[in-house]
């Protein structure tokens, strides 16, 4: 989805400086002005995250694995909660606070907690965020009388499967009503053990669907069905795993779906084996969400979890929503989340169904293209519970032809399909339908899992970002150095790269300014922006400028090594050793030392001069005006002065030297001007006096 996010105040956001208030979401406060004392409400508090490793380097080559990311992203979580642990279990003890579950993936946790608790927690310097637990009933589906249609002919999912692509060797996974196990179409291709089934709720054990007392009981299962039904499915020899995140009474939590998102990236428990799904569709989704204008936070709580799905390799599927009948801006969430994946509905002619979603996306800025892509979603025929079959309408239908294609398109690349290389495969080669090129009712068009797949062919490589700072070195005198950025290869969508200070001895804002993000349109290969180079008029060493670049997760970095260059200091400072000094005439030849700070990577000079005293060229001393000059590098220069010894008595001579014309003009000068003492050292003869005898 192309944009970023409508700010919000989230985690990082927050700091100890902030207005109490602001932590607290507007539904809470409404909330908060209803209960009764010692009444409970559910919450979902979000932790500051301090120093959190950005999830982008998860994903670069040879940095870090899923592994990696998920136990980074638990000890983080660990750390940052154990001051609060206490003061919860405290405050349990009184009866202020029950049932608490804490979370990895968002940094947090939920409670249930009474007023006065509540504000006890936002009054604590380590909390971002506190915000309603929201409650979302289940999807319910349109059963039709119409025929079911070749659907699966109509995005070319049998070319894929005579070429021996089913998706074997690929494990897909729904975040539903759950799956009915004992359906035909599906009950082989469950991958079984203790980690391929998940109720969030903890009521069962083994894989069922909701109970007929619920509208969308059997849900799951015909999403599943579509998924890798074994006649009615795009990717009949993948199997699968599924998160039951709506519970018996037909409606799921905030909570239950944030530990469904955390099952999903680790289902047995242990990052350390890889038993992650690499396709997850989710066919549901909540309100038009606000956006910005009123109080946005809430709607964006399961960004985190879609940013780690991300990190992980996983593109997050979702429905688009049966809200299209409120018209345009009817996008529904998370799926208008920049890091989901929203598909919309078609019917057999190829016309996007009505009750579809529509963009634009008001939840990114600038608003994107809503959705991402079309497929069948009218008069579907898939599984339904038992032995039996439903033909359904609903974008919940659309959503699983694209999940079930990406598991065509995963098994024949077997060595792995980058995020960018999925989503670029989809929407460049989709059926253009409606206006020309992507808009608001079809997104980028129908779904063609073969057109995909030949796009991969033709465009084997992910794209890269390679980048240059030039200068590599520079005078901290000049203006500014460049940071170039070229694509190998155009991007269907806005790839923006941001920047980030790095270990290295010059700081931002103060040596150098870290660039503003930079953006490539579709279409754009090279990028030129400037960085602003501090003169702090200081000497000082030469510093390294090292610099961080930060890519969404479509493209990655030709060279994940951070950027340097070198700021040589050009501040020179030369000035007299010492600005008095005493020496005896009989000292023969003597060393006057100039010495230089600063700017060692360049040459400097300056003049001497004698500027008076009492001492008198060619009889006291022998010295001439002169020059020093400073090869880089160098940081003292002497003055040779030959001192004469008169043998005679007289008072002590001095002479005054200065330094002057410095080259270049910039060098500063200090200490500057010096006297020289010469001690007589020949005694005054003693006159005794005679004596008449």
């Amino acid at each position: 989805m192309t944009g970023a996010p409508i700010p919000a105040l989230t985690p990082a956001a927050a700091d100890s400086g902030e207005k109490v208030e602001l932590r607290l979401d507007a539904k809470i406060k409404a909330r908060l002005s209803e209960l009764a004392p010692g009444e409970l409400v559910s919450v979902i508090v979000m932790m500051k995250t301090g120093d959190i490793p950005q999830l982008d380097v998860f994903t670069t080559p040879g940095v870090r694995s899923p592994e990696q990311m998920i136990r980074s992203l638990q000890a983080t979580a660990e750390a940052t909660q154990v001051d609060i642990n206490q003061f919860l279990v405290n405050k349990r003890s009184i009866g202020i606070a029950a049932n608490i579950q804490h979370f990895w993936i968002i940094n947090g946790f939920s409670l249930q907690a009474t007023a006065e608790m509540i504000q006890d927690l936002v009054a604590r310097p380590d909390v971002a965020q506190v915000i309603l637990e929201e409650t979302f009933q289940a999807p319910v589906y349109d059963r039709t009388l119409q025929s079911g249609w070749d659907n699966l002919g109509r995005i070319d999912a049998p070319a894929m499967w005579a070429m021996g692509f089913k998706g074997q060797g690929i494990v897909v996974a729904n975040l539903d009503t759950g799956v009915d196990v004992s359906q035909p179409e599906l009950s082989a291709q469950w991958r079984g053990g203790n980690n391929s089934w998940y109720d969030p709720y903890g009521k069962h054990h083994s894989p069922t669907d909701l109970p007929a007392s619920c509208t969308s009981s059997g849900h799951g299962t015909a999403t599943m069905g579509v998924m890798l039904g074994k006649t009615v499915g795009v990717a009949p020899d993948a199997q699968w795993i599924a998160a039951k995140i709506f519970d018996d009474n037909c409606s799921a939590t905030t909570t239950g779906i944030l530990l469904g998102f955390e099952w999903l990236l680790d289902p047995d428990g242990n990052p350390g084996t890889p038993d992650a799904p690499q396709v997850v569709n989710s066919s549901w989704g909540g309100t038009t969400p606000s956006c910005g204008d009123q109080d946005p936070t809430g709607k964006y709580i399961f960004q985190p979890a879609l940013q780690t799905l991300r990190a992980a390799g996983i593109l997050p599927v979702f429905s688009a929503g049966n809200s299209g009948a409120s018209g345009d801006g009817s996008s529904t969430y998370p799926g208008n989340y920049p890091e989901a994946f929203p598909v919309g509905a078609t019917d057999s002619m190829d016309i996007v169904a009505s009750y579809s979603a529509r963009g634009p996306n008001y939840c990114v800025y600038p608003p994107g293209t809503y959705p991402e892509l079309s497929a069948p979603g009218s008069a579907i025929y898939t599984a339904g519970l038992g032995n039996t079959y439903r033909t359904l309408n609903g974008t919940s239908f659309a959503a699983p032809h694209v999940a079930g294609s990406l598991a065509l398109l995963l098994s024949a690349f077997p060595s792995g399909l980058s995020i960018q290389q999925q989503e670029s495969a989809l929407v460049l080669s989709a059926v253009d339908l409606g206006a020309l090129g992507p808009d608001d009712s079809y997104g980028y068009g129908r779904l063609d899992v073969m057109a995909a797949y030949q796009w991969l062919l033709s465009h084997p490589d992910p794209i890269t970002v390679s980048s240059i700072l030039s200068p590599s070195t520079i005078s901290e005198s000049a203006d500014s150095m460049s940071l170039t950025l070229n694509l190998n290869q155009t991007s269907f969508r806005p790839i923006t790269v941001s920047s980030a200070a790095s270990v290295g001895t010059a700081t931002a804002g103060v040596d150098y300014i870290l660039p503003d993000p930079i953006t490539f349109n579709p279409g754009d290969t090279q990028q030129i922006v400037l960085i602003p180079i501090l003169n702090d008029l200081l000497p000082e060493s030469d510093e390294t400028i090292k610099i961080k670049l930060i890519l969404p997760d479509i493209a990655i970095p030709a060279n994940p090594q951070d950027l340097t260059a070198v700021i040589q200091d050009d501040d020179i400072q030369v000035g007299f050793e010492t600005i008095d000094s005493v020496v005896n005439e009989t000292d023969g030849r003597i060393l006057i030392y100039v010495l230089r700070t600063g700017g060692m990577s360049f040459p400097a000079a300056v003049d001497y001069q004698i500027t008076g005293g009492t001492a008198v060229m060619g009889v006291d001393y022998l010295l001439q005006n002169g020059q020093v000059i400073f090869a880089p590098g160098e940081l003292q220069k002497p003055i040779s002065v030959i001192l004469f010894h008169d043998n005679m008595p007289s008072s002590n001579k001095t002479l005054s030297l200065a330094l002057a014309r410095p080259d270049p003009i910039s060098v500063q000068l200090v200490d500057s001007d010096m006297n020289l003492t010469i001690q007589n050292v020949d005694p005054w003869l003693t006159m005794l006096p005679i004596i008449s005898r």
